[in-house]
Order: structure tokens, then C-alpha cells, then sequence
């Protein structure tokens, strides 16, 4: 989970400077892509 908030700070400020702009909504679909099957094996 560390990792990943590292990631996305690191990509947000990343975002802002423009230097992977494009690359951001890619990795927050990524994380709520995974976020929403960890739930879905976390329900019985």
C-alpha cells in the first residue's frame, strides 16, 4: 500500500508538471480496476 501512495503522489505531481499527463487516467483505472476485484474477492 506504501508503494502505491508513492505512486500516486508521484504521479499526480508528475500530472501537474505535464510530463506524464497522459499516463495518469491510465494508472487511476488500473488501481480502481484492481480496488474493485480486491472487493469483490474480499465479499463472500
Amino acid at each position: 500500500m506504501y508503494t502505491l501512495d508513492v505512486y500516486r503522489v508521484d504521479g499526480i505531481k508528475k500530472a501537474r508538471t505535464g510530463v506524464q499527463s497522459r499516463y495518469g487516467p491510465i494508472r487511476n483505472g488500473i488501481l480502481k480496476y484492481v480496488q474493485h476485484i480486491g472487493q469483490k474477492q474480499a465479499k463472500p
